[in-house]
Parts: C-alpha cells; sequence; structure tokens
C-alpha cells in the first residue's frame, strides 16, 4: 500500500514539473526606476531584471491609472534592444537578454486636469516577460495641466543694430527709426531683435535694402528701407520701419536747406554752406515775419531766430541759430538787413531819357527824366553827373563791374599815351628834316630885294610849319587826361615851343652867316 501511495506521488510531480518550470526559469521582474516631472506629464523609467539562468526574449506592457482622465502610455526607449508593436517588446541584439536590469520603456502619465495627484496610484497592466503575467504598481505624483495663453503682443522688446546710430532711442511703441553715421566703406548691417510677447515668442521677418540673409541686411550707397514685420503668437502682427544710410547724409544736420524772404534777394544767393548774408528792403519793411521763410536739412534739427522785427532806419541783425537733432551741433546764419530811409530809392535802369527804380515802398516804376528831376532831383544830379554807369542796354553797372571797366580804361589810356609820344616823336624829326632840306636849299640872292623875298619866304615856310605840327598835336587829339597827367607825359606846347625856339636859333645862325659872306 505504501508503495503504491509513493507512485501516485511520483507521477503527479512529474505531470506537473513542466508547468512549473517556466515560473522557476523566467523568474525575471519589472522594475520602476525614478520619475522625473515636467509641468502636467510625468515619466516612469520601466526596466526588465534578469537573474543567472533565465532566457529572456519578449516582454508586453501596459498601464493605467485609477483616474481615468490621467492617462498612461508606454514609450518604448531606443538603446533597450527592444521593438514594439502594441507595446508588445521582442528583443533584438540577437540571444536572450542577459543578466541584469535593463531600461526598455517609460511609462508616460499625462494629466488632463487642473487638480494636482499627489497620489495618484500606476498599475501595469496585460504585463509578461516571456509569457508569464507580472504586475507591478505604484504612487507617483503629477502636475495639473497647465493653460497656454497665446499672445497678441507683436511689439519688440528691443531692437540692437551692428552698424551705425539708431535715433531716436528704441520703445516699443515708436515704430520709426533712422540709422546714421555709417561710412560708405560698410556695405551691411544686423539686427537683433527681441519679441515682447508674454510667452517672449514671436516670429518675425525683415525686408529691404539691396538684399536680406537671416537678420543681415546688405545695404544700397545712401537711402536704404528697412522693415521687420513681427508676428505673435495669437496673429497679430506690428511693422517697425528703419530709414538707413550708408554714407554722407543730412540726417542730424545742423545746416539750413534753403532760406527766402519773398521778393527781396540775398547777397549772396543761398548757400547752406554761407553763413552770413546782406538783404536791402524799402522803408516800409519794419519786420520780416511774414516773408521770412527757412527749411531745415534735418526735420528734427531745431531753429531759434532773433531780430525779425523793430527795424530801424539802417542796418539791422537777424540770426537763425540750428541745433541738430543729437544737440552736439550748432550753426548760426546771420542777416544784415539794411532798411531804407523815406526818400532813398534803388537806380536800375537808365535808357530812351527814362529812369527805372524801386521806390521806398519797394514797387518797381519808369519815369521820363524831366519828371524824375523834379521827383528825385537828388538821385537827378547823381546820374547826370556820372556818379551811376550804365551799360549798353542801359542796366546799373555794379561798383565790381565798375572797377573792371576802370582797370580796362586805364590800361587803353595807357597804350594811347604811349603812342602819342611816338607821334609826337614822329612829327617833330619830320619838323626838323623839312626846316634843313628848306635852309640848304636857298640860292645866294643878286640884290637886296631877291634877299628881302628869300627872307619872307623863309618865314612864312617856317610858320607854316609851326601851324602844322600845332593842327596835328593839339590838346584834344591828345585828350585831357593825357595833358592833365603832368608825371607821365610830356607838355605838348612846350615841346613844340622849345622845337620852333632851336630851328629859328638855327635858322638866324645860318642866314647871318650867308649875310657875312655875301658882304665880303
Amino acid at each position: 500500500m505504501m508503495k503504491k501511495m509513493k507512485c501516485k506521488r511520483m507521477l503527479f510531480l512529474f505531470l506537473i514539473l513542466p508547468f512549473a518550470l517556466p515560473n522557476l526559469v523566467h523568474a525575471a521582474e519589472f522594475e520602476f526606476g525614478n520619475t522625473t516631472k515636467q509641468d502636467n506629464v510625468t515619466k516612469i523609467p520601466v526596466s526588465i531584471k534578469v537573474e543567472e539562468g533565465e532566457e529572456i526574449t519578449t516582454a508586453k506592457l501596459g498601464c493605467t491609472t485609477e483616474n481615468t482622465e490621467v492617462k498612461c502610455t508606454v514609450e518604448p526607449t531606443p538603446s533597450s534592444g527592444f521593438t514594439s508593436a502594441s507595446n508588445m517588446f521582442t528583443y533584438t541584439m540577437g540571444g536572450n537578454i542577459p543578466v541584469g536590469t535593463h531600461l526598455f520603456a517609460n511609462l508616460v502619465i499625462t494629466n488632463d486636469t487642473t487638480t494636482r495627484f499627489s497620489n495618484l496610484r500606476v498599475e501595469l497592466k496585460d504585463s509578461m516577460i516571456q509569457g508569464v503575467t507580472k504586475s507591478a504598481y505604484m504612487n507617483t505624483v503629477v502636475g495639473p495641466k497647465v493653460e497656454v495663453v497665446q499672445s497678441t503682443d507683436a511689439t519688440l522688446k528691443s531692437v540692437k543694430v551692428s552698424q551705425g546710430t539708431m535715433q531716436p532711442e528704441f520703445k516699443n511703441t515708436t515704430y520709426d527709426y533712422t540709422v546714421y553715421n555709417i561710412p560708405d566703406t560698410v556695405n551691411s548691417i544686423r539686427f537683433t531683435p527681441a519679441c515682447n510677447g508674454g510667452d517672449n515668442t514671436c516670429d518675425f521677418s525683415i525686408s529691404g535694402g539691396k538684399s536680406v540673409s537671416g537678420t543681415s541686411v546688405t545695404l544700397n550707397q545712401g537711402e536704404n528701407k528697412i522693415s521687420i514685420e513681427v508676428v505673435a503668437s495669437a496673429g497679430n502682427k506690428q511693422t517697425y520701419t528703419f530709414t538707413v544710410y550708408r554714407g554722407e547724409t543730412s540726417f542730424n544736420s545742423a545746416k539750413l536747406a534753403s532760406l527766402d524772404f519773398g521778393d527781396y534777394a540775398l547777397t549772396p544767393a543761398f548757400s547752406s554752406d554761407t553763413k552770413e548774408y546782406t538783404l536791402t528792403v524799402p522803408n516800409t519793411i519794419t519786420n520780416v515775419d511774414d516773408i521770412l521763410k527757412y527749411t531745415l536739412q534735418d526735420t528734427n534739427a531745431k531753429a531759434t531766430v532773433n531780430g525779425t522785427d523793430n527795424f530801424t532806419v539802417g542796418t539791422n541783425t537777424l540770426t537763425i541759430k540750428v541745433d541738430n537733432a543729437n544737440g552736439d551741433e550748432s550753426i548760426t546764419y546771420k542777416v544784415t538787413i539794411t532798411r531804407l530811409s523815406e526818400e532813398n530809392i534803388e537806380i536800375l535802369k537808365y535808357i530812351n531819357d527814362e529812369v527805372t527804380f524801386k521806390d521806398a515802398d519797394g514797387s518797381q516804376m519808369t519815369l521820363k527824366m524831366d519828371v524824375f528831376k523834379t521827383t528825385y532831383p537828388t538821385m537827378y544830379e547823381k546820374i547826370i553827373n556820372n556818379e551811376f554807369r550804365f551799360d549798353a542796354d542801359g542796366n546799373l553797372i555794379t561798383e565790381e563791374e565798375n572797377k573792371d571797366d576802370e582797370e580796362d580804361t586805364k590800361k587803353e589810356e595807357k597804350e594811347d599815351k604811349t603812342w602819342l609820344i611816338i607821334l609826337l616823336v614822329v612829327v617833330g624829326l619830320a619838323i626838323i628834316a623839312g626846316s634843313g632840306f628848306l635852309i640848304f636849299r636857298k640860292k645866294k640872292p643878286k640884290n637886296e630885294k631877291g634877299k628881302k623875298k628869300e627872307e619872307n619866304e623863309e618865314k612864312e615856310s617856317l610858320e607854316e610849319a609851326e601851324e602844322i605840327a600845332k593842327t596835328e598835336m593839339t590838346e584834344e587829339e591828345l585828350g585831357s587826361d593825357f595833358s592833365d597827367d603832368a608825371d607821365k607825359t610830356v607838355d605838348v606846347d612846350e615841346a613844340l615851343s622849345d622845337l620852333m625856339n632851336t630851328k629859328q636859333y638855327e635858322f638866324n645862325t645860318e642866314e647871318f652867316k650867308r649875310i657875312e659872306e655875301e658882304d665880303e
């Protein structure tokens, strides 16, 4: 009986052994690692712990939580050697999983509620290793769902430029800027914008200039228009505009672009580089408040004007001080304004016995000379006394033109005097030659009557020669200036008198000799 019982036990063990061995051989377990948290997401690493002698090639893993609004998913790790298909993991490294603990997946727990769970139960579901069911659970903490609010702020917190000076100073609500002081040798500029939205995120795009690459803009010479368009996370848009100057520019200039006094002309004509001017106005003008017009090269500059009113007869001073936008440069323009007296007029033209002028009121008119003489006797005297000079068309010649004409006249007069002196010498030589000829061609007369006749003829010849010389060299031909300039010219009358006296002396000497010879 005892033998029979032992046989039955041995048979039972033999029958159940194949089913018990897998539980012994495949005793590998799942282990949880340290959790990581970020906002409303928690990750729990899951590893397989393999003992000596175990053969592991497959595993299956699922998970669940006690709150249905908190979801749990399985995320395999790429370096584990397992590939996943519907949470069924297969070892792909060849052979069995080696002895040790191997990370092969993460449980990803996502909280879709606004409640924080500090003791959330997480369980493995349908988990197996080599077909053997395994179970495990743990409690963890998971944060609430964070509501992401998109920003509607499409402004920038700041913008930096790699070249030049930006004006005005950046403000997120100022949308137009100027960048200058960029040398002509620099051909590009880089912009660095920073978003101003609540989430500090935005999209922006840069356009303009010659070309754009990322945040770098290649510049044309001179003016460049560059835009930065900002797009907020909610879709709102805002554009910032930059006027960028490469090379010289009028921006931040302390110069005037124009200066004008209506009908009254500046002397010299306006130039932004010329700082001093003169201006003549009629007596009726006591201020220039209504006629003064000027513009600035840089509209951001500041102009201060003094001396526009309370003009007295004579000279008055008006100044325009221009300060540039940065306040580091000032230029002052000065205008000396002459206000005419009541009787003062400005002569413009004199021709065909008519005078054109501007009267004290600044009105231009033309009067016949006889009417002008009665109305403006002082100016009439100046005209007839040649205190004014006019050109061939009757236009008044300015002082400068007068000086040039005087110099030309003096030069011509000098040349004329030189020729007159030469003419004088030639005529004198001709007289001498004629006198000599008359003296030596005479023959001895035979009687007293012949001698007397010969003397009369000789005297008549000398008188005739003297008249010819005087006629050819009168003071009118030589010019009044020539006769008056004693230091530079010869006195013609004195020269002729000396010449005639000399010839008379020579003639008398020869005649006396001839008479003595006849007496002998």
